[in-house]
């Protein structure tokens, strides 16, 4: 814990409780990209508060010499403790495995702390073109309550106002492609085998996430292949970051043609 941990600690208010609640969602925020979720212009919003959070053993920053050259910015992540207070005060379910995680995140590589802070960054933006989406990461649904999720996991689990929903599978571009075709294939055999059926809904639409217009025609060429009738889109990254209107979905048999969400609903409404 914390060597700096306060021999007392003062009831937090409801910013700080949403902090500790988004590190437990996404297990790592920077000071900028908490901001954007709380509409600031910059981290300076966030700093006093995660300072706050630092001292009292809720929090913990991952930072060092070679962040200050490579320009990254500090990467916070919950403490057990602040699980606990989460728990304590019934913002989230009690999970052990979660709690297990959570130790293991002051050593967990660069490379999976840039993955949750993309899947966090892309929140944001998504949630700015969608009011009301609900959104679920890995870590939140690695909860023993949602076992009947595909495994591995969805990168997350989102659902909007008008009741689609959605796996997001975001390919990162430290990641070989081989990696990306395991997913595929591994959402079209669970596609086939009717394990969501016992959901009684329809099966989640597939949005896939690229880094790049190579990546993402190849994933095209993969979904092409398959025929049974899953649904599946495609963007890239800095499209989704950088789009005013959020058209940004290709379908794979469609590619030239972009779509937002709420245009992707009509579509299927249509077939």
């Amino acid at each position: 814990m914390n060597t700096n941990t306060a021999k007392y600690r003062l009831p937090l208010n409801n910013n700080q409780t949403q902090v500790l609640e988004l590190l437990y969602k996404f297990r790592f925020g920077s000071s900028d990209i908490i901001a954007r979720y709380f509409d600031k212009p910059s981290g300076a919003f966030v700093f006093k508060r995660m300072k706050i959070l630092e001292e009292q053993g809720y929090v913990a920053k991952r930072y060092d010499g070679s962040y200050r050259i490579q320009g990254k910015p500090a990467a916070y992540y919950l403490l057990p403790e602040g699980a606990r207070k989460l728990q304590e005060d019934k913002k989230v379910q009690e999970s052990t495995a979660r709690i297990k995680a959570i130790y293991k995140d002051k050593t967990v590589s660069e490379q999976f702390i840039q993955e949750c802070l993309d899947i966090f960054d892309i929140y944001i933006t998504l949630r700015s073109h969608n009011s009301g989406i609900k959104f679920f990461t890995k870590a939140y649904l690695g909860h023993e309550d949602y076992d009947y999720f595909p495994h591995p996991l969805p990168d997350a689990y989102m659902k909007l106002q008008d009741g689609k929903h959605y796996f997001l599978q975001v390919h990162h571009e430290h990641q070989p492609f081989f990696v990306a075709t395991r997913a595929v294939k591994r959402y079209l055999d669970y596609f086939e085998n009717g394990a969501w059926d016992d959901t009684g809904t329809d099966f989640p639409v597939l949005l896939f996430i690229v880094d790049s217009s190579l990546v993402q025609n190849r994933v095209h060429k993969l979904l092409r292949k398959q025929t049974n009738g899953l649904k599946a889109y495609t963007a890239l990254k800095d499209d989704i970051m950088n789009n005013a209107d959020g058209r940004v979905w290709r379908d794979a048999d469609e590619p030239d043609d972009v779509y937002s969400l709420d245009q992707l609903k009509s579509l299927e409404a249509v077939e």
